[in-house]
């Protein structure tokens, strides 16, 4: 008799967890759903793409933070093609602290924007977290853009001309911008993004630089020699 109610217990439980499943989807098939709806996304700004990963909110896999990262990144228009090839020119030609190109890498990667310093904190969060180091520098150069164009919203408007434009604003304002933030964002992509061999980004440097070669966790003495090494020409005051 109790091997009967044990199987009639049996079923009812496989029957409801069964039931609790009806209209669920497999992870796999959220990812697929959420990239090709990406890719129809395009170049279009805005809550289009965040639309496209909303049903990844609850997942914790690599691929599902990739797409929310690559999703943010989207909302500000780094889809572009153009856009991206002129970062990319500007991060290749960076040469290190103090440089036009350094200046201008971090700022043409500014959020700019009502939401836009909580999604720089979240596109660091999700990039970080789906393994990409290239990925998760980018997100760290728009984290830091972002800590600086909150102060007037200067360098947005001014990476909208020309790289040099751009750069001398990066400048001007990188000295008043908030130093712990900057030093927990270098801290957090030295340890993640740039100790692997087989990683050469030039933005590194930086980082390296700011960071000591890792050698000092102080966020706010991180913060103030990064922003030293972005500004150059002999620092921050």
């Amino acid at each position: 008799m109790s091997h009967i109610k044990f199987a009639k217990v049996l079923s009812v439980t496989t029957f409801l967890m069964l039931l609790s499943c009806q209209g669920t989807k497999p992870e796999e098939s959220l990812i697929v759903e959420a990239q090709n709806c990406l890719d129809k996304v395009g170049f279009q700004e805005g809550d289009a793409a965040q639309n496209c990963v909303a049903p990844l909110a609850s997942l914790d896999s690599p691929q599902a933070y990739l797409l929310k990262c690559s999703a943010l990144f989207i909302k500000y228009g780094f889809a572009n093609p153009q856009r991206l090839i002129l970062i990319a020119e500007q991060i290749e030609n960076s040469g290190g602290s103090g440089t036009t190109g350094t200046a201008a890498a971090i700022g043409l990667l500014a959020f700019d924007g009502a939401n836009a310093v909580t999604d720089s904190q979240s596109v660091m969060d999700y990039c970080s977290k789906s393994g990409s180091k290239g990925m998760t520098i980018m997100a760290s150069l728009a984290s830091v853009a972002t800590v600086i164009n909150k102060l007037t919203g200067a360098i947005a408007s001014a990476c909208r001309t020309s790289p040099e434009t751009c750069a001398t604003a990066v400048a001007a304002e990188v000295c008043f911008a908030d130093s712990q933030t900057m030093g927990e964002i270098a801290i957090v992509t030295y340890q993640t993004s740039c100790q692997s061999a087989e990683l050469q980004n030039p933005m590194c440097a930086i980082y390296a630089q700011a960071t000591q070669n890792g050698q000092e966790t102080d966020p706010v003495v991180v913060g103030d020699r990064l922003q030293s090494e972005i500004k150059g020409s002999g620092g921050c005051p």
